[in-house]
């Protein structure tokens, strides 16, 4: 019984799972087909920009609303801690660069061509979303997340469709960002 089980859900995972390339930072996947994005999604949405999204700014984690509706803040615990930044791009792609809070203030390489999990930003069912392809298991296997995500002011709000997570994100302006980094997935 425990043995077809796991046969079943070994093959979930496969089937699941996008095939990706590695970006030049030997981590990152994206997925291995280049129209990947064009076929699930510029054909059946309006891929755009969201409303009050700046484009030459990233958008860094910085706060936790839990279930509760309290707030707490990301980063501020460990040095090193992960946190997730995002791009957007005017052509509605998104990119995440996964960060150590002790590298924010000087930035890695943000070319979405070494580093960035990709992704595109689009209006369901008259909300905001965010679909990313992501690592989605221990696996590391891709697949996509999808998000839904409002912006005010400078701060953007992240909710997982899934956990119903949220995630506050400020705007940070960076000038490596003016670089002219191209988005053509």
């Amino acid at each position: 019984m425990m043995k077809s089980f796991l046969i079943v859900m070994i093959a979930a995972c496969s089937i699941a799972a996008l095939k990706y390339r590695l970006l030049s930072d030997g981590i990152t996947k994206v997925p291995k087909d280049a129209a990947f994005f064009d076929k699930q999604y510029r054909g059946k949405y309006k891929v755009s920009l969201p409303e009050g999204a700046d484009t030459i700014a990233l958008y860094a984690e910085r706060y936790y609303v839990d279930f509760e509706g309290k707030l707490f803040e990301k980063g501020k615990e460990r040095e090193g801690e992960l946190l997730g930044v995002y791009r957007f791009y005017p052509n509605g792609c998104v990119n995440e660069f996964i960060i150590a809070n002790n590298e924010l203030e000087r930035m890695p390489t943000l070319d979405p061509e070494v580093r960035g999990y990709r992704g595109v930003s689009f209006v369901k069912k008259g909300e905001r979303v965010l679909d990313m392809a992501v690592p989605i298991n221990e696996l590391r296997h891709l697949g996509v997340k999808s998000l839904k995500i409002e912006i005010k002011g400078d701060t953007l709000i992240v909710v997982d469709s899934r956990s119903r997570s949220k995630n506050l994100y400020i705007k940070v302006k960076n000038k490596q960002l003016q670089s002219g980094y191209k988005a053509d997935w």
